[in-house]
């Protein structure tokens, strides 16, 4: 299942990337529901789980950023703040409805994530921590690797915002030692953090990051590379969708 999905995924962003949004929602189409929502031993919530988040990415995005451009500009671009309030209100509602320790598990990467973007830096404190006490306990789930990363970018955002450069760097490194996840290989890691760090100069930590990452993005379509080139000739990168996931 994870083969097929991930394959659909690649071949689906791809399109998405062309500017194709009619072609990645076919590709993502040709994933059949039994191949995606499998009935797996014990695996049966965590199956539905991450198809549902790979499925939702690929139409979220292109909704934001590419319907306005195939409708002729017909309805108003979604704002930042229209995009982060919407975020957060469904990653509260998420963890709201989380009524058992492995739902929870899931929904506090997001939690943590876009209370950070909210504003709300203690919450967001807080449900890092809560994740990172969480990790030992689901190292073979399909969301480890998501949460090692989440909670330490979060950390890392909160780093740099109190002036610790030193701390967010670590946590930066910590991020990129993750292994992956369904959602890491195919549409790579999250980039908020590196973004943070590299207006402050540290150069050398973010491409010691994007060394990092090629562990598990093996199919970037060379964007780690045309980033290093970037870093390394002073230009900021433009992450694009990877500020989102």
């Amino acid at each position: 299942m994870e083969n097929t999905v991930a394959l659909a995924v690649r071949l689906a962003w791809g399109k998405f990337d062309e500017g194709d949004v009619a072609g990645a929602v076919a590709a993502i189409g040709e994933v059949a529901d039994t191949d995606v929502f499998i009935k797996t031993r014990g695996r049966t919530l965590s199956a539905k789980v991450q198809g549902g988040i790979v499925i939702g990415s690929i139409l979220f995005i292109a909704a934001v950023f590419c319907l306005p451009k195939f409708l002729g500009g017909s309805f108003p671009s979604l704002s930042f703040q229209d995009i982060s309030r919407h975020n957060y209100r469904l990653a509260m509602s998420n963890l709201k409805t989380s009524k058992t320790e492995e739902k929870r598990f899931y929904a506090l990467d997001a939690a943590a994530k876009e209370s950070f973007v909210a504003g709300k830096i203690e919450e967001s404190r807080s449900y890092a921590q809560e994740l990172m006490m969480l990790l030992p306990k689901y190292k073979s789930d399909w969301n480890y690797g998501n949460a090692v990363q989440d909670a330490n970018l979060v950390f890392g955002r909160i780093a740099v915002r109190d002036g610790n450069i030193t701390a967010a760097k670590k946590y930066l490194i910590a991020a990129g030692k993750s292994p992956g996840s369904p959602q890491m290989d195919s549409f790579g890691p999250n980039m908020t953090l590196a973004k943070d760090l590299l207006q402050r100069g540290e150069r050398d930590t973010v491409l010691e990051y994007f060394m990092l990452c090629r562990r598990f993005w093996k199919n970037d379509r060379g964007k780690l590379d045309e980033w290093k080139q970037e870093v390394m000739s002073g230009h900021p990168p433009d992450f694009g969708a990877n500020l989102l996931y």
